[in-house]
């Protein structure tokens, strides 16, 4: 579909970004296909972290790491991608992942960089960090613990991001990891 352009009248400089700002929400309802979305992130934090439903996060995740595996069956792995990238990229996922971080008996420990999620609006702000695009993890947090001997052994403590980011992409493995009915399969790549 080719776009034409239609001819403006010449008019003052306040009109003419009225125009370009209507042209430009054009151009992008036409790239979603005509219709308005509603971004599922915002909509959920704006009811807050205690009004999530995870019984309806785990079973949309779980229904998406089913249709992954399906997919992976069938050797469609365009589609496959497809739905990880969907997966990834959820509302849920992501809030399941911080749920995951922050109920666990590591939630009080810190990384590097000194960030704890304690807070309902910590945690509302963490799903909205969490991003695939321009991700680096940060240096472990270095800990030397004692072990029976006497002798003690280097612990590495990831930071709170970092943990979440690595709970979503296991969460993307599909078969890898937890199985369609929710159970664990126990043989999670790199692990």
């Amino acid at each position: 579909m080719r776009l034409r352009k239609k001819r403006m009248l010449p008019c003052s400089g306040e009109d003419r970004e009225l125009q370009e700002s209507r042209r430009t929400f054009r151009m992008k309802k036409q790239q979603r296909g005509g219709v308005e979305t509603k971004c599922a992130s915002s909509h959920a934090a704006a009811a807050g972290w205690t009004a999530i439903n995870w019984k309806k996060c785990e079973r949309r995740v779980r229904k998406l790491q089913a249709r992954i595996v399906k997919a992976q069956k069938e050797r469609r792995w365009d589609r496959v991608k497809a739905l990880q990238h969907l997966l990834v990229t959820s509302f849920e996922a992501k809030a399941l992942a911080v749920k995951r971080v922050t109920s666990n008996k590591g939630k009080r420990t810190a990384g590097v960089d000194k960030v704890r999620w304690t807070t309902p609006a910590s945690k509302l702000k963490a799903i909205k960090s969490l991003k695939r695009r321009g991700y680096r993890p940060k240096p472990l947090k270095r800990v030397f613990i004692e072990k029976s001997n006497g002798k003690k052994r280097p612990l590495g403590i990831p930071t709170m991001q970092d943990r979440a980011a690595g709970d979503s992409n296991h969460a993307r493995q599909g078969d890898a990891g937890i199985i369609p009915d929710g159970s664990r399969t126990g043989n999670r790549d790199n692990g």
